[in-house]
C-alpha cells in the first residue's frame, strides 16, 4: 500500500513539474514572439528616452539629504491617501 502511494505521489509530482515546465517553455516563447512583433511593426518611438535620462541625470545633482527627504514625504502622502 505504502509503495503504491509513493508512486502515485511521484508520478503527480513529475506530472505537475513537466505541466509547469511546458507552460513556461510556451511563455518564454510567446513574450519572444511578441517582442518581435512589437519591434518589428511597433514603429519604435524612441523620442521618449533622452527626456527620461536627463531626468535621471537630474536626481544625481540633488543632495543625498534632500532626495531623502522627498522619498520620505512621498511615503507619508501615499499612506495617507491609501490608508484603509
Amino acid at each position: 500500500m505504502a509503495e503504491n502511494l509513493l508512486q502515485q505521489g511521484l508520478e503527480l509530482t513529475v506530472y505537475g513539474m513537466g505541466t509547469v515546465f511546458v507552460f513556461l517553455v510556451m511563455l518564454i516563447f510567446a513574450t519572444r514572439g511578441m517582442s518581435y512583433l512589437v519591434l518589428r511593426f511597433g514603429g519604435g518611438d524612441t523620442t521618449q528616452l533622452p527626456i527620461v535620462a536627463k531626468s535621471i541625470i537630474s536626481t544625481k545633482n540633488l543632495e543625498s539629504t534632500q532626495l531623502i527627504a522627498v522619498i520620505i514625504a512621498a511615503v507619508r502622502q501615499y499612506r495617507v491617501s491609501h490608508k484603509k
